[in-house]
């Protein structure tokens, strides 16, 4: 229809609908202007970040030759990018040859389409200095060519220092090994060279594997060591234990260990030394030792070295107990000034130092004495010989002496009991004569005359000793008298005598060998006519009998001993607890074998005999005392010393008990009281006691640090009215359950209020206290300050909170740029975001990981900067291609961010926000669970919103339609709890989008 053919109204309507039109085009090239405008701004950040990256960038073709870089990438190789423009990296000196293979490889993976790196390059600078660096190579399409973009950067210092940890590490002398989890994760050469395994087959030990490697008489001691520092338990940093190689020989190590903390765990840094050599030596020494010691202390005389000094360098067990010392107590003393009597010592030192200077040569054999601790002299007999070292030089003697003391008191004894013999024989009330060696008399005193009836004339006519025997005893004399003459020590015998008359009577004989010259002539009789004794000892012998048996078998030492403290008595248990036989007792006073001074100071032989003329008047006396064992040991004992009527006389009757036992457990429970109050005095924490009523009973010096009081100042107040107020009521509650269970408690934070009215944090630690009765009456602990950690974990809080709030401001910024590449899903990622963190809240997760789905998704695809904005907002259907781009995304945001330090997993939730629980998801087609949370709820939001959203290409779909398509592929492509709880919050919360937003 022509134009004049047209009605007014017609054309009035055509005009309308062109003006419509013109406005329409006007808004769209409105539109595009600030599409435009965000699209060049976007570039010129792009622009600025590329350029002042603190990595290396550079672009290249597939040949290599370079094409652009940023600033850092001309910092690297040291030229300026004009210089390197057109040039190509493989034929200019930026890489070394050897490695211009490998830079080939990495560009024929690029025209494959893959990503490569890290791999480690060494670069060429221009000033002739070398470099390491670390490159990442991406294939990036551009029209029809395919360009390689390269991420280089420096890791020289780096390198350098791994080399010289490692050198330290491997060529270690010691072995080396970090331990976590009772596994092997690291083990340097010299451990493996030590144990016989490689260093994969430690690596790959099990707990069991690491447990066999260990002697089995040490497994319980290591293991327990290793759990207490795992627990932070105190432990020896250094201990030793046998291991077991793998070819099954055993060894000894010398460990130290440090506990460290490793991925988040504690783990211990281990140091092994070999020792097995060492202690392979030291047992053979020892056994060599202990072999001499045992030959030495079992001989039958002393021993003795002295050196140049003239001090005694070793004493057997035989010289303590003649010297009457501890071993302690002579070793290191000089020999001349302690153990010689004054008048002998100038005279053998003089002989000594002409022995020790080679002057003149060894006596073998000599006779001086030596002087005791109780001042006794005691005559020994030596035999010396010179100790020279590996050069000859004469370093010391060696000296064995024998104690003749005895004999020779005998022999002086016996010349001058000769000269009165037969003056005193003549004199004495018993049988007293001699005979040859045939029995017949040589000798008889008048008694032995009168007792027998026989006269001195039958002596001369050959009387025998036979002659006067009953027949029935005849035969048993006989043998006694052959036991004499062998040399036996036989007591006295009773027989029945024949007098002369023929009468009989019973006599107590004693027999003794002559001796002269070594041969023994005959023998020397003693005779006691005990017809008298006999009755009275027949009636004594029932109530001795009796009396014996009490006394031998009390648990008790019993002693009887006049006031002078010569022994009357003693019996077995007096014997056990002193050492010394009842005869060698009875010969001895209580201060010859007690030490010159008690305990208390007192002169030994002073106080013993005021404490017996005390029990004499009547005064019982209860005391403890020391006394020398014949070994040189002490003994502790407690007497109990009160008088008695003893055969018409007054003699004290000693009750002895040995508690030397109870003394060393007393000292040792002294010294325990001793150490634990210095530690308790001095130890950091306030140890504390309380009464079941919460009233302090006992406080440390501590609490003064801590809260101002003196130790006494809160003895008897009220635990409570310490505490801070807002706590008060908690704690009472608490104490009154924990009483009423008779339980403790641990790591208990509570506040309290100082002396100045200011509030320190305190981790309190109590424990209950059971009296001997099993009752519970108070509690006991310790706490310790925090406040300054405390201050500290709120500081840390306030600045977390900080970085937090400035971290999101970053993302929101990051989203904004994407939002502006693609206005046709502007506020796609905000309401993604929403979406996914009331499914996180539905599904009751924690606040950390909400925090992360909501980072994570605020940016989720801020890999679109790298896909074209024409792409992004095509109204059609996306090629192939162009779809490959789209998909690459999820990596690209993975890349941008990676290398930004979040709490979260935030840039492998972007990675696999498009991953699908089948595997049919991209860009790695990963499935269920190896799919983190935090993406498979991401990935159901995303579904959801674009569907219900409007797109460049297709209309929205609407919520029902996304919420239908979640539910039909509920555990096929998305994750069963996501899609529950995402119906769940839209059917039965009324969650809704915002769609309007522009």
């Amino acid at each position: 229809m022509k134009v004049k053919d047209k009605t007014k109204e017609q054309l009035i309507s055509e005009l309308k609908k062109t003006h419509q039109r013109v406005i329409e085009l006007e808004e769209a090239e409105a539109r595009c202007s600030q599409t435009e405008q965000a699209l060049r701004d976007s570039e010129q950040r792009l622009e600025i970040l590329f350029e002042y990256a603190p990595e290396g960038i550079y672009m290249t073709d597939l040949e290599g030759n370079f094409m652009d870089g940023n600033k850092m990438a001309e910092q690297l190789v040291g030229y300026p990018r004009d210089e390197l423009i057109g040039k190509n990296f493989l034929k200019i000196n930026v890489l070394p040859k050897k490695q211009i293979p490998k830079a080939q490889a990495l560009f024929i993976k690029n025209a494959s389409g893959k990503s490569t790196g890290p791999d480690e390059f060494t670069l060429n600078r221009k000033d002739g200095s070398q470099i390491t660096v670390e490159i990442r190579t991406y294939p990036i399409k551009s029209k029809d060519e395919t360009l390689v973009l390269g991420i280089a950067r420096d890791i020289t210092e780096r390198k350098h220092v791994e080399e010289i940890y490692r050198s330290v590490v491997d060529y270690s002398l010691q072995g080396l090994a970090l331990i976590q989890d009772f596994r092997f994760f690291f083990v340097n050469t010299a451990l493996a060279q030590l144990s016989g395994y490689t260093i994969e087959e430690f690596l790959d030990f099990t707990a069991e594997d690491m447990k066999d490697m260990i002697h089995p008489d040490d497994r319980e001691y290591v293991f327990g060591i290793a759990q207490k520092r795992l627990k932070g338990e105190q432990v020896p940093p250094r201990y030793e234990f046998r291991f077991i190689r793998k070819d099954g020989t055993v060894g000894w190590t010398e460990q130290y260990a440090r506990l460290i903390e490793y991925n988040g765990k504690p783990a211990a840094i281990v140091t092994y030394i070999d020792i097995t050599d060492r202690k392979l030596a030291e047992e053979a020494l020892l056994a060599e030792k202990n072999k001499a010691e045992q030959y030495l202390d079992i001989a039958g005389v002393m021993f003795v070295v002295l050196d140049r000094n003239h001090k005694v360098s070793l004493i057997n067990k035989k010289g303590c107990q003649i010297l009457g010392y501890r071993i302690d107590d002579i070793i290191g003393k000089k020999w001349f000034d302690n153990f010689l009597p004054e008048r002998l010592r100038e005279e053998v030192k003089v002989v000594l130092n002409k022995l020790m200077d080679g002057d003149v040569a060894p006596v073998e054999y000599s006779e001086n004495s030596v002087l005791t601790s109780s001042g006794e002299e005691r005559i020994i007999a030596w035999h010396n010989t010179l100790l020279k070292d590996d050069q000859g030089n004469i370093i010391g003697t060696l000296s064995s002496g024998e104690d003749i003391t005895e004999r020779k008191r005998a022999e002086e004894a016996l010349r001058e009991s000769e000269i009165k013999y037969r003056e005193l024989a003549d004199h004495l009330p018993q049988l007293v004569c001699e005979t040859d060696s045939e029995g017949k008399i040589i000798y008889a005193n008048d008694n032995a005359f009168e007792m027998l009836g026989y006269s001195p004339e039958d002596l001369g006519a050959g009387l025998t000793v036979w002659q006067m025997i009953e027949p029935q005893d005849l035969e048993r004399v006989k043998k006694n008298i052959m036991k004499v003459l062998a040399g036996a020590n036989i007591q006295g015998n009773e027989y029945s005598m024949r007098r002369r008359d023929g009468s009989s009577f019973p006599m107590l004989v004693y027999n003794s060998p002559i001796v002269r010259e070594g041969e023994t002539m005959g023998l020397r009789v003693i005779g006691v006519d005990v017809t008298a004794h006999k009755r009275a000892e027949e009636q004594l012998a029932r109530s001795e009998r009796r009396f014996r048996s009490v006394f031998e078998n009390a648990v008790d030492g019993m002693a009887l001993l006049y006031r002078d403290g010569t022994f009357i008595e003693c019996n077995l248990k007096t014997e056990e607890i002193w050492g010394y036989s009842r005869k060698k007792v009875l010969k001895m006073k209580p201060w010859e074998f007690s030490p010159l001074k008690q305990p208390d100071g007192r002169d030994s032989k002073e106080k013993a005999l005021e404490l017996l003329d005390a029990a004499y008047q009547g005064e019982s006396q209860l005391f403890e005392w020391v006394y020398i064992r014949p070994d040189g040991s002490l003994v502790d004992v407690e007497i109990n010393l009160s008088c008695i009527e003893l055969e018409g006389d007054v003699a004290d009757v000693a009750i002895i008990r040995d508690i030397t036992e109870r003394k060393i457990a007393k000292a040792k429970i002294q010294e325990s009281e001793d150490r634990f109050r210095s530690i308790v005095e001095t130890t950091k924490e306030w140890i504390w006691m309380m009464d079941l009523d919460g009233r302090m009973t006992y406080n440390n010096p501590t609490i003064e640090r801590i809260l101002g009081y003196s130790p006494e100042e809160l003895l008897g107040q009220n635990t409570l009215d310490y505490i801070c107020e807002e706590d008060r009521h908690r704690i009472e509650k608490m104490l009154t359950e924990l009483i009423a269970e008779r339980q403790g408690w641990t790591n208990l934070i509570v506040r309290w209020q100082n002396k100045n009215g200011e509030l320190r944090w305190l981790e309190s630690n109590g424990a209950p206290v059971i009296d001997s009765k099993g009752q519970l009456v108070g509690y006991q602990g310790a706490d310790r300050d925090i406040t300054e950690r405390k201050q500290a974990e709120e500081e840390r809080i306030r600045n977390t909170q900080e970085l937090l709030s400035a971290m999101e401001a970053t993302i929101e910024a990051m989203a904004l740029t994407v939002d502006m590449r693609d206005p046709f899903t502007a506020g796609h990622q905000r309401r993604v975001t929403e979406l996914a963190v009331a499914i996180a809240k539905e599904m009751d997760l924690s606040e950390e990981l909400i925090q992360g789905i909501n980072m994570a998704g605020i940016v989720h695809d801020i890999g679109k900067m790298q896909v074209p904005a024409e792409i992004l907002s095509k109204p059609g259907r996306l090629t192939d291609l162009e779809f490959s781009l789209i998909k690459n995304h999820p990596s690209a945001g993975y890349e941008i961010m990676k290398n930004i330090e979040f709490p979260w997993p935030v840039a492998k939730t972007i990675l696999q926000h498009h991953e699908r629980m089948d595997g049919s998801g991209y860009p790695n087609s990963i499935s269920g669970v190896n799919i983190l949370l935090e993406a498979r709820i991401l990935s159901v939001a995303d579904v959801v919103e674009a569907m219900a959203s409007h797109r460049p290409y297709r209309p929205a779909l609407g919520i029902d339609k996304a919420l239908e398509e979640i539910s039909e592929k509920k555990g096929i492509l998305y994750d069963s709890g996501a899609v529950d709880a995402c119906l769940k919050i839209f059917r039965d919360k009324g969650f809704k989008f915002d769609l309007d937003e522009k």
